[in-house]
């Protein structure tokens, strides 16, 4: 089971980015899920200057949030692709890590 998911987010890391990114920008489409993660970005605004680890990386958008509060993350993924990703992100806006 395991593997199977790795593998599905290998597969589809791509469309999982554009997914997660086009959810948090466009309430008309997903208003459901926009409202979670909005709720879910406030309860982690709450994090700063912290220790935190986070399971399940996905494609980086709450890790580059953590960071840009000041944090030091540790984050697992079963995923090396989306792993990729959240290193990527955080490269292009110049987090150190």
């Amino acid at each position: 089971m395991m593997r199977q998911v790795k593998n599905f987010y290998d597969n589809n890391s791509e469309k999982y980015e554009k997914f997660e990114e086009e959810a948090l920008l466009n309430y008309e489409k997903y208003p459901l899920l926009f409202a979670i993660r909005n709720r879910e970005r406030t309860l982690l605004s709450r994090a700063v200057r912290k220790k935190v680890l986070y399971f399940a990386t996905g494609s980086g958008y709450d890790i580059l949030h953590l960071a840009n509060l000041g944090n030091k993350i540790v984050t697992i993924d079963f995923s090396i692709e989306m792993i990729d990703k959240t290193m990527g992100r955080l490269e292009n806006a110049n987090v150190g890590f």
